[in-house]
């Protein structure tokens, strides 16, 4: 089991990674009244929505290089905000954010079978009540709806799953080898081999076509 202690999100953190479990220790400073937006991208192996991190039994695997993009919505009109790529850990964060309405959507990556994706929850910031006008949102196809902030307040765990490889990208050469170093020099297209460290796995990953 390889553990990666990081920082910068905000508060503690425990998630799956690569071959086996990985820990997060969050320390960045938040500004006073700024609300905060993130989640991750994973396998869901079970199909059960639910992102299990290395405390718990049989904890997932997770997906960098996903393309995450942020909207604002006002009037029923979406305005980009920015777009980011998640990272070696399938997370995604944006920080900074005004209060207001956000939608979250997720370029489905090509390579893998579209899963379930998880409806956030909002956590205060500065221990205060959060306000009723703050809102998770509702679940759409690869998107988060009607994410309503406020001012400290931090949206997290919008979580988007996948199911696993297409039988088209699973390649014959990863049952003989073992996933790559966590920091590879030369990462494999959309970090695929995050999710490829066992045999069993790949192997139910490519027997399950669901669209």
């Amino acid at each position: 089991m390889i553990t990666h202690r990081l920082f910068g999100r905000g508060y503690p953190i425990v998630f799956a990674c690569l071959i086996g479990a990985v820990t997060s220790t969050a320390t960045a400073t938040h500004a006073q009244g700024i609300a905060q937006l993130g989640g991750w991208v994973y396998i869901d192996r079970n199909n059960d929505g639910h992102l299990a991190f290395s405390d718990e039994a049989n904890p997932e695997f997770v997906i960098g290089d996903v393309s995450i993009s942020l909207f604002s919505k006002t009037n029923n009109v979406e305005t980009l905000v920015t777009s980011m790529l998640t990272d070696p850990y399938g997370r995604y964060f944006f920080n900074n954010l005004n209060p207001g309405t956000y939608v979250l959507r997720e370029t489905q990556p090509i390579e893998f079978v579209d899963g379930i994706d998880t409806l956030g929850h909002l956590i205060s910031l500065n221990s205060q009540p959060i306000p009723p006008t703050a809102s998770a949102g509702t679940v759409g196809p690869d998107s988060f709806l009607n994410i309503v902030l406020t001012a400290n307040v931090l949206g997290d765990f919008y979580n988007f799953g996948e199911r696993g490889l297409k039988a088209g990208y699973a390649s014959k050469r990863y049952l003989f080898a073992s996933a790559p170093p966590l920091n590879t020099a030369t990462p494999e297209p959309a970090s695929a081999l995050l999710a490829l460290t066992a045999i069993g796995g790949l192997l139910s990953w490519r027997s399950s076509r669901r669209r």
